[in-house]
């Protein structure tokens, strides 16, 4: 069982490697929350409404049609949450492979580690982007105060839940020039077809709060480590991202607080 995903495997990724043929682009599939049932959760920041609407979820994409994805993200999952040096001992071999291969063809290679889910690699326990300098890597993460405190090569977006969940956090992380993905949604039927042509808003305020965050349109490219860097305020900027996933799957997200109207 291989542990890396070439681009080509993920829409979105596919999308942002095509659009920079500079880089090469790899991830990490693993089970979103606790996808794979083994009662331990790969994302211990999330939330109802994330959860359903993260598009790792098996209502979402090819998922719904092949029911070897999902298995292969739960194998992924019980080979790391079990045996995670084993792992290791796997995981990094296949990384310093592909970027020798990369580096022959004259790329950068890029790594996203939680394509859908939530790990803290840079901890002593792993230690990924400290054993492999010369990669870059990136993520989100509910796990605010991971900000800042990871390795040079570890770029981190920070992911806003909703006023009921780490709003504090969240503009505590914005005053300190970090950047948060907020899932914005417009009303209207729009389907997982249809996501995309939801509007972003240019600013945005937070319940309670009066300042105006910048908004810049994440859905353009995955490839969070090449976003605009604080504004000269030295504040961070807002990642807007749309609500995708099924009409039942928006409902849950927006009655959770997790996706924000564009009014």
């Amino acid at each position: 069982m291989k542990l890396l995903t070439p681009a080509s495997y993920q829409t979105k990724l596919r999308k942002s490697e095509a659009n920079a043929p500079q880089y090469s682009v790899w991830s990490l599939s693993l089970s979103p929350a606790d996808e794979a049932g083994t009662g331990v959760s790969n994302c211990p920041g999330s939330t109802p409404g994330c959860e359903i609407a993260c598009v790792g979820n098996k209502n979402v994409g090819m998922a719904q049609v092949y029911d070897s994805i999902m298995e292969s993200r739960r194998q992924k999952t019980i080979y790391f949450q079990e045996r995670p040096e084993e792992f290791c001992r796997q995981f990094l071999p296949e990384i310093r492979w592909q970027h020798g291969i990369a580096l022959r063809s004259n790329l950068q290679m890029l790594v996203r580690l939680n394509a859908f889910s939530d790990c803290v690699f840079e901890s002593k326990k792993y230690q990924i982007p400290q054993q492999t300098p010369d990669v870059l890597y990136y993520d989100y993460t509910a796990l605010l105060g991971r900000l800042g405190k990871t390795p040079s090569n570890y770029h981190l977006t920070g992911s806003y839940k909703g006023p009921q969940h780490n709003l504090v956090a969240t503009l505590k992380a914005l005053e300190s020039g970090y950047n948060i993905a907020v899932c914005f949604y417009e009303d209207g039927p729009f389907g997982a077809g249809s996501a995309l042509k939801q509007r972003l808003p240019e600013s945005y305020r937070f319940p309670g709060d009066s300042r105006a965050w910048r908004v810049f349109d994440g859905d353009a490219s995955d490839l969070r480590a090449f976003d605009p860097g604080p504004t000269r305020a030295g504040n961070g900027r807002i990642c807007g991202l749309r609500l995708k996933g099924s009409l039942k799957a928006r409902s849950a997200a927006i009655d959770d607080g997790f996706a924000v109207l564009v009014e």
